[in-house]
């Protein structure tokens, strides 16, 4: 399927038919419909419209939304829309009956390298993937906040420019104020490659908010999408032709602790050694990485699988608001729930990241903001070819100096400032999420949607319960976040089904 139309037009097979979406597909899910003697098929939902003549909301597709889950595979918000997801195939008979494969890629041994000897793999592949990326391209821009990843795709696409490669690149950035604040690290990023970012504040984003809220007719809970879109909109009027993100690099580089409590069965002096010393951005104070990285998962490992439905349902008890729906949902999520392991093989290690639900939404994401501004992303590190030498590389490795990334810092020595290189900390969203909430209209301005008529028709939400506790909680910094998928998803029901 053609990448440049992909967003905006369906194409139709004869039945029977099979629809495959590779391993990490930079287009996003599939969608599709039978219909008749044909599947419809599209990366873009609202392409299908045109070609469903009756559609219906799937509640428990959209609870799973709103219960922040992963919805049951092969589902979309609506019926009979259904989709594909990354390493599957669809078979989708002359019936229409649709069985789903997931064809497991295997990879190869776990390779036999040194520490220096990965690093250097690790840069070389992502100096070709971004080159690939802007390959044949003038200008490109890149989503960046001074944070480890995207501040290292600014280094490469600026050897890029010095190379010739590209005529220019344009660094978008949105500013805000908070713990983790990232403006230092931009500072010093755009003095150590000589550039000028082009920056968003909150008060220009806030009143695209509702724009995104129902992006290609999916609800979208992230406020700060709004000033996402924005600079795509102005990346796009700059001239740019692809818009480079650094999404997925802390899911990609950041290791797997619970290797260290699987390492305390088998060599506990190692481990302990590895926790006591190791420069953790999340627990600074030993005994906290004791008890987070050894303590607790020892624990958890020794409950028996007949008890683990009751110890997580006691620990996470469903909010009064939900509905009966809902509250099956939350349910059946608890009963499902086991203990996180370490991915010991390469294969296994590939296919927890390619199913990150995450991940998952970043590539629907990556079709919906083209189908809005016509600008092409890319999420470097979501890259196929980069993803299965990471996970071939030996897993302790990512924890290289007792730093987490440690082997990735390594690899991207001289493109970025040492600030940058050696930042031990993250930005958190919340200040710009209450900023752009506020300045949207705040609780005033979402009140009717605060009263979810159509998602209580369903049986998802309690309305009067709801409305009620949003009164107390939007106007008490951050406690309404857990609630907004509610209102995204009552106005895309509204939107969707007028």
């Amino acid at each position: 399927m053609n990448a440049e139309r992909a967003p905006f037009e369906s194409e139709s097979l004869p039945l029977p038919a099979v629809l495959s979406a590779p391993p990490l597909d930079p287009l996003g899910p599939i969608y599709f419909v039978a219909r008749g003697d044909r599947v419809h098929h599209s990366r873009s939902l609202r392409a299908l419209q045109q070609v469903v003549e009756a559609r219906a909301p799937d509640p428990r597709a959209i609870g799973a939304y709103i219960g922040w889950r992963a919805a049951p595979d092969g589902t979309t918000h609506f019926r009979p829309i259904r989709k594909v997801r990354a390493v599957a195939n669809a078979f989708v008979a002359e019936g229409g009956e649709v069985t789903y494969d997931f064809s497991q890629r295997t990879l190869g041994p776990q390779l036999d390298v040194g520490v220096d000897e990965a690093a250097a793999l690790v840069r070389a592949t992502l100096e070709r993937v971004v080159a690939r990326a802007c390959e044949g391209l003038r200008k490109v821009s890149i989503l960046a906040s001074g944070g480890l990843d995207s501040s290292v795709l600014v280094g490469i696409v600026a050897d890029l420019k010095r190379a010739g490669k590209i005529e220019d690149y344009l660094v978008c950035y949105y500013s805000f104020e908070g713990p983790g604040d990232d403006r230092p690290f931009m500072r010093d990023l755009a003095q150590y490659l000589g550039f000028t970012p082009h920056v968003v504040e909150p008060r220009e984003a806030a009143p695209y908010v509702e724009k995104i809220m129902v992006t290609d007719g999916f609800p979208d809970p992230f406020l700060h999408s709004s000033a996402e879109y924005l600079l795509n909109l102005r990346a796009r009027d700059w001239g740019s032709e692809l818009m480079l993100t650094g999404m997925s690099g802390d899911q990609l580089f950041e290791g797997d602790y619970e290797l260290f409590s699987h390492e305390l069965t088998t060599s506990p002096l190692s481990a302990v050694r590895r926790v006591w010393k190791l420069d953790d951005p999340y627990y600074q104070r030993r005994r906290d990485r004791f008890q987070h990285y050894l303590a607790v998962p020892s624990l958890v490992r020794a409950i028996p699988k007949t008890l683990r439905p009751w110890r997580w349902g006691r620990s996470r008890r469903a909010p009064a608001w939900h509905g009966e729906v809902l509250r099956e949902i939350h349910a059946e999520a608890d009963r499902a729930v086991d203990p996180p392991r370490p991915r010991t093989t390469p294969t296994e290690r590939f296919h927890d990241f390619v199913m990150l639900d995450a991940r998952v939404a970043v590539a629907r994401q990556r079709s919906a903001y083209y189908g809005m501004t016509g600008l092409v992303r890319r999420d470097p590190f979501q890259n196929l070819e980069l993803v299965e030498l990471v996970s071939r590389l030996p897993p302790m490795s990512a924890f290289v100096d007792d730093r987490p990334r440690g082997l990735y810092r390594r690899a991207i020595r001289g493109l970025v400032p040492r600030s940058i290189e050696n930042r031990n900390t993250k930005a958190y969203f919340e200040p710009i999420i209450e900023e752009l909430f506020r300045r949207a209209g705040g609780p005033e301005a979402f009140a009717e949607l605060a009263h979810p008529r159509r998602l209580a028709e369903l049986g998802l939400v309690d309305e009067k319960r709801f409305a009620e506790l949003w009164q107390t909680e939007s106007r008490e910094g951050g406690k309404w976040l857990p609630l907004w998928p509610v209102i995204c998803a009552e106005k895309m029901l509204r939107e969707e089904f007028p």
